[in-house]
């Protein structure tokens, strides 16, 4: 089914008529024509024809999957339940599985299942890291990202620990892609990923020999994303941003305090049933102990 047809059986649904889909946006024979797949159509007034419906894109998506989650959605979905229980076996086969498939998001995802293995084992397993350079390679070569580019740093963010002048040159860019989205419509898509990758790039820190004021600038950050006004949908952003502050804490600022806060965090992590609580609560038990070591 093509883009045209599947848009056809939405505002037929909806009891819209031909014209309020296309009105202010191309015309009826342009319209009719991309209906039954004899006209492309540029992104920007496809956008405008949904707007016209009352649907984004993501919705679209799935409505011309037949109301399935695209495949690589269902993979993301597996890594990060695999990941949530600490089941490394599971992802390292997932990678295996994937590393080679046709299409360069899948075999992304298959370097993010085992960048996922490769940081959360401290590399105690002795990992190669060349199956995360596709995802260096991909990000580095690139003028100006976007924020499916941050979500694959995100991604990556974690086995890229052997480079520290790529991973800080990419951690950067992140952070200017964030500032370039502030007043982005759907400032939740940028917030998630970049929260992510704070959090990641803060332990990075933490477990490494790159203190310094470095943490102090990653907490000012955390701390002026939670001063931003949050929907709902935001509990994930605010709980990493709250994680992150508390773990700097731990290393910079008030221990005890910080301690009770991010056990605080977990603790609600495990009542909301986020998929993350159970890593969350690890994270807390083990920033717990090393804070003690560090700053006895």
């Amino acid at each position: 089914m093509t883009y045209g047809q599947t848009l056809r059986l939405i505002w037929l649904d909806k009891g819209m008529t031909q014209k309020e889909v296309y009105s202010g946006v191309v015309s009826r024979t342009f319209y009719g024509r991309f209906e039954k797949g004899e006209q492309q159509m540029t992104a920007e007034k496809f956008a405008a024809l949904l707007a016209n419906i009352g649907i984004d894109f993501n919705e679209f998506s799935y409505i011309h999957q037949n109301y399935q989650q695209p495949t690589n959605q269902s993979l993301r979905q597996q890594i990060d339940t695999y990941y949530a229980k600490q089941d490394f076996a599971h992802l390292l086969a997932l990678y295996n599985k994937n590393k080679a498939r046709a299409d360069q998001q899948t075999r992304f995802l298959a370097s993010y299942a085992y960048a996922l293995t490769y940081g959360w084992q401290n590399n105690g397993l002795q990992l190669d890291s060349a199956p995360i350079q596709p995802l260096v390679q991909y990000l580095r070569q690139l003028k100006h990202w976007t924020i499916a580019d941050l979500e694959i740093f995100a991604m990556g963010i974690l086995g890229m620990t052997e480079d520290w002048s790529t991973l800080t040159a990419c951690y950067t860019e992140a952070q200017q892609t964030y500032c370039r989205y502030r007043n982005y419509s759907r400032w939740y898509d940028v917030a998630l990923p970049f929260s992510s990758i704070l959090s990641s790039y803060t332990q990075l820190i933490l477990d490494s020999n790159h203190h310094g004021h470095e943490l102090a600038s990653l907490r000012q950050t955390a701390v002026e994303m939670l001063a931003k006004p949050h929907s709902a949908q935001a509990t994930a952003i605010r709980l990493t941003l709250k994680m992150t502050i508390a773990l700097i804490d731990m290393y910079i600022g008030d221990r005890n305090s910080a301690t009770n806060q991010l056990k605080a965090i977990s603790n609600t992590a495990t009542m909301l049933e986020l998929p993350n609580a159970a890593l969350i609560a690890t994270l807390y038990r083990y920033r717990a102990a090393q804070s003690q070591l560090v700053n006895p």
